[in-house]
């Protein structure tokens, strides 16, 4: 037993990291004197299983988030990205992602719950041209382009200009692509009645995959009742095929074809969590390689668990998948091996216990395998919406749900139009004469480009300031410290009111990586501000 208290980060607040700290908080004794804490640069639990059906409508997009602080109260909560993890001191290291704004934690053990990000980077095209399916703004932007599409070729006068307006191309064929040209489809179906100028037989959505069927985690009988449910929507499968390459006018498949489309949307294509990159842990096909137990082999107080995590199931011998049943599990069992650790007890093997999957295809359709069960139509549909309910934390939530699918049953489609935009890289900024625009010592967050006003570049002593030097329009600062060396070496601050424009550390390495060029044009000078 430990002789004080052990504090235990977990690191993300997906399904997960929700689990893993909910268990401790479950069965943790006095006698443990265990303290938990999660940091999460989101404050929600995401539910993306139900994400598909805030495309049609069906659900609100608040309503398939939970709120961190509710569903964990008494756990100190954190809502900063995780920058750096020194494994060996046992620290961590926070930044909310504005200059100047961090803290640091320290622990005892850590739970690696930080989940996959979007990556498709090795589609040509579809980085600058689909749009991505990972968060709810994601599909929020997506429903409001579909209903743009309807829109604009509402307005065309020929069918051959209507065509491209009226493609649309899913690329994947597991659980989010089926479901997401599902909801696609209910959503143009149940609003062509309000474009009289559109016949349902213009319309094409496309599932695109190298697959040789949908839906490969269910047996095969299953995956063709759902097939069936897709061809009877109207949903065409290109199966055995890649999408070769993506441009704004549409997609090139790995066989020659040519799809004429202004909407490729991008269900496939996730990459590890930059912070795997920082970290000295084994690693296998972008996922941390874990024992038996959830554990990292060679750091007995490091635990993974989720996407991040590849983990053997024990009573299968197989690797699990990235799905969310087996993160939930996964959580758990994490949970069990720390509190093991703390009492000096064996740790427990990873059992997946999930009761099994569920593709919701629309307000009357899903298919379903429950516990060695298979089932389709209307009871899957009841079924999965039952499964989904049995994991929200509250009865509001729970009722939230009901009624949102009481509602979208009874009242129809609703075409409204959000003004919902793409994030943009680039921010604008304003400093009055005076302020301190990055200090020296911060954690680099942002590159500068001055567009009017100036500034000054200082070295700050224990007497006055040392002027390094001006800047004025046109100038920029804080590429090195992005680059690789972290903190500011200089301070900068306003000498007049000043504009910049700002873009954010992801987005200057995502610019840098496809511009190598500019960094050998770039005048490096010694008194630089990093």
């Amino acid at each position: 037993m430990a002789d004080r208290s052990q504090k235990v980060l977990i690191v993300g607040g997906g399904h997960a990291g929700v689990r893993a700290a909910q268990r401790l908080l479950a069965r943790r004794r006095p006698a443990d004197r265990l303290e938990v804490a999660l940091a999460s640069a989101d404050n929600v639990e995401l539910w993306h299983g139900l994400m598909p059906q805030v495309l049609s409508g069906a659900l609100q997009p608040q309503h398939v988030m939970v709120p961190l602080r509710e569903v964990l109260p008494g756990v100190p909560f954190h809502n900063y990205e995780v920058r750096e993890l020194d494994l060996d001191g046992r620290r961590a290291l926070l930044t909310r992602g504005v200059e100047g704004d961090e803290m640091h934690l320290d622990f005892d053990y850590v739970v690696l719950a930080v989940g996959s990000v979007a990556n498709l980077a090795r589609f040509p095209g579809m980085m600058e041209h689909a749009l991505p399916t990972k968060t709810i703004g994601d599909f929020l932007y997506l429903r409001s382009h579909v209903i743009g599409m309807l829109e604009t070729a509402a307005e065309r006068p020929s069918a051959e200009e209507r065509r491209q307006f009226l493609t649309f191309v899913v690329v994947g064929a597991g659980f989010a692509a089926v479901e997401t040209a599902s909801e696609t489809a209910e959503l143009i179906k149940s609003s062509l009645s309000l474009y009289p100028r559109i016949q349902p037989g213009e319309v094409r959505i496309i599932c695109v995959d190298p697959g040789a069927r949908i839906l490969p985690s269910l047996n095969e009988e299953l995956a063709g009742r759902a097939e069936k449910h897709l061809h009877a929507l109207g949903v065409e499968l290109k199966l055995g095929v890649t999408v070769a390459s993506c441009t704004s006018a549409g997609v090139t498949l790995s066989d020659g074809e040519r799809i004429a489309s202004r909407t490729v949307i991008a269900t496939a294509g996730t990459g590890p969590n930059p912070l795997l990159a920082t970290l000295p842990v084994p690693q296998t096909r972008g996922r941390i390689a874990c024992d038996e137990y959830c554990r990292v082999p060679g750091w007995e107080h490091v635990f993974a668990a989720g996407d991040v995590a590849a983990v053997k199931n024990a009573s299968t011998g197989r690797t699990s998948p990235p799905m969310v049943t087996y993160a939930l599990s996964q959580g758990e069992c994490a949970a069990d091996n720390i509190l093991a650790a703390v009492r000096g007890e064996k740790p427990v093997p990873y059992q997946h216990t999930g009761l099994g999957e569920v593709a919701i295809m629309g307000r009357a359709f899903a298919v379903a395998q429950l516990r060695g069960r298979s089932m389709d139509g209307r009871l899957a549909a009841l079924a999965g919406r039952l499964l989904f309910l049995s994991y929200m934390p509250s009865w509001r939530r729970r009722t939230l749900l009901a009624l949102d699918w009481t509602a979208a049953r009874l009242l129809g489609t609703d075409v409204t139009r959000f003004g919902v935009s793409r994030s943009s890289a680039v921010q604008g900024m304003r400093f009055n004469a005076g302020d301190t625009i990055v200090g020296r010592g911060e954690l680099g967050n942002y590159f500068y480009v001055i567009t009017e006003g100036e500034a000054e570049v200082v070295e700050r002593g224990s007497g006055d300031d040392r002027l390094l030097r001006r800047l004025g329009r046109g100038d920029y600062f804080g590429e090195l410290a992005l680059l690789g060396e972290g903190r500011r070496t200089a301070t900068v601050r306003a000498v007049s009111d000043t504009r910049v424009i700002a873009i954010n550390r992801h987005d200057f390495g995502a610019l840098v990586a496809a511009m190598p060029a500019m960094l050998s044009r770039v005048p490096w000078r010694d008194d630089d501000v990093r």
